[in-house]
């Protein structure tokens, strides 16, 4: 049976990207890549006819149905060129939002009812991403489309145009683009989550352009954890911890121990498996106060250390404040800078250790924690379904299943380069350090206990039978929530062979689906 992709263009990309000219220019094959240099020869080497068009103003395109005003062909000259940028400018400006999505969906239509394919995927790359989970929304509620469309792939995108600005220029422009363009609708995730099929979320945790805490794998996951589902609005977008916080971080004092904001936070517990079925915007900010505490307070037993041996051989990484260095300077190994080392290196399940978000802000860290609830189940439960060979037995997770480190990972550490620790590793080394007689440690023991309650809560939460249920049918994309790639190769670049491998075998799970059906 005919199987077809449609692919949208990533962000100022003509349709020569999707068939090997990088935006940078040139045919562009990354070191380790072996074959598919373009998505064109990767789909078209698996079986699928592939369609690639420009958005409506971009290229030779000015954004009508017509070429030049009452006129069916293209005026050409200085005149022609002068009347297409008038109209382009004050009378049809595009592309837009709506009209990336209304290209999206109107050539997915004439692939399905025009061209006669029994299976329809639809790729969105980067800026694609909006046009494509439009599309899909579309194509997937309308009657004559629904039954062919196989497969979304939402690949390195973001959950909100505003959200992303945000993190690339300054938080000053999320305001700014609502104010200047108030009736455009930005929001990815909300077209992504109302799609009626089965859905891939790409993303990778280092892209440049796209910051994670702005993605659609960060909206998706802010969405169902703290919205419930309720709402996309504004996802993604920086936000301020509540005051008692951020004045505890300005005095550099305890979480609880601000002298000029009194916590009302100060008798707050990590949340329970199976109590709490999600957590709280209170419970995660918390988290984040407290992984970003122990932070500073390694960062100044580091610093004491070094004051103390009058040595500058050492050198760490510092931002925000914060350090984290992967040689330990705490003599005995038991002090916050010992527990910070591990704790920094906190696997989050979805490419990302925890270090990274506590250095940049409060409202990252909260956005990891959700991906790791919302998105860490599929790794687990994939680990899981490795080690019992398939077998269809109920998956029992144990604590080796949160372990992505490939056997000898150990020759390969070293003072500059350590793995991601799983999280039932990163918690025997907290419960170790808070039966220590340490003074340091005592000094955050309230925030290494939260920070211990919350990491128990996702491994327990993440073993239970229905998550692991819930995310063994996200990997088969058998959910609205879809499964999960986590990608290593930066922005607009080819996909790995391994990445690609993935992507293939989820190929055929959907496009085999659709046929039977």
């Amino acid at each position: 049976k005919r199987k077809a992709v449609l692919y949208c263009n990533p962000n100022a990309g003509l349709i020569e990207v999707a068939t090997g000219m990088s935006l940078s220019g040139g045919n562009v094959v990354p070191s380790g890549t072996k074959s598919h240099p373009s998505w064109a020869d990767y789909y078209t080497e698996n079986g699928y006819d592939v369609f690639l068009f420009n958005y409506a103003g971009f290229g030779r395109s000015d954004g009508r149905h017509f070429c030049a005003i009452g006129n069916p062909t293209r005026a050409r000259g200085v005149i022609g060129a002068i009347r297409r940028i008038f109209h382009f400018i004050f009378l049809t400006f595009k592309p837009t939002p709506q009209s990336l999505r209304e290209d999206g969906t109107a050539v997915g239509k004439h692939i399905v009812s025009d061209s006669g394919f029994s299976s329809l995927v639809i790729h969105g790359e980067s800026i694609g991403g909006l046009a494509s989970s439009g599309a899909a929304r579309a194509l997937s509620h309308s009657p004559t489309t629904r039954d062919v469309l196989s497969l979304v792939i939402c690949d390195r995108t973001f959950c909100n145009l505003e959200a992303t600005a945000q993190r690339l220029v300054g938080s000053w422009t999320g305001p700014a683009i609502f104010a200047l363009a108030p009736f455009w609708n930005l929001d990815v995730t909300g077209d992504f989550l109302s799609a009626n099929c089965r859905k891939i979320v790409a993303n990778d945790s280092a892209d440049a352009i796209i910051a994670d805490a702005s993605s659609l794998k960060a909206g998706v996951s802010l969405s169902r954890e703290i919205c419930r589902g309720e709402s996309t609005a504004k996802l993604g977008w920086t936000t301020e911890a509540p005051l008692t916080y951020r004045m505890a971080d300005w005095e550099n004092v305890g979480v609880n121990d601000s002298s000029y904001v009194k916590s009302p936070y100060a008798s707050m517990s990590p949340p329970v498996w199976p109590k709490d079925k999600h957590i709280t915007s209170d419970e995660a900010f918390h988290f984040a106060a407290c992984v970003r505490r122990i932070g500073k307070v390694a960062t100044a037993e580091k610093r004491a250390a070094k004051s103390e041996n009058a040595s500058d051989e050492e050198q760490g990484f510092e931002s925000n404040g914060l350090e984290v260095q992967q040689s330990e300077v705490a003599s005995n190994g038991r002090g916050v800078s010992a527990v910070w080392k591990v704790l920094a290196c906190c696997d989050g399940l979805c490419g990302t250790p925890l270090g990274f978000p506590v250095k940049d802000s409060f409202d990252s860290t909260v956005t990891w924690l959700c991906c790791t609830l919302t998105l860490g189940g599929q790794r687990v439960a994939a680990a899981a379904d490795r080690r019992m060979n398939g077998s269809d037995q109920q998956r029992n997770v144990i604590a080796s299943d949160f372990d992505s480190r490939h056997p000898g990972f150990q020759e390969e550490e070293s003072d500059i380069m350590i793995h991601p620790k799983p999280i039932p590793e990163v918690l025997e080394a907290l419960k170790q350090s808070m039966a220590s007689n340490n003074v340091s440690i005592k000094s955050v023991e309230h925030e290494i206990r939260y920070t211990t309650g919350m990491l128990q809560y996702i491994v327990a939460r993440l073993s239970s039978a229905p998550s692991v249920e819930s995310n063994t049918k996200s990997m088969d994309l058998q959910d609205t929530l879809g499964a999960f790639l986590d990608l290593n190769c930066g922005h607009n670049n080819p996909f790995s062979d391994d990445e690609k491998r993935q992507l293939t075998g989820l190929l055929i799970k959907a496009t085999c689906e659709t046929s039977n059906n």
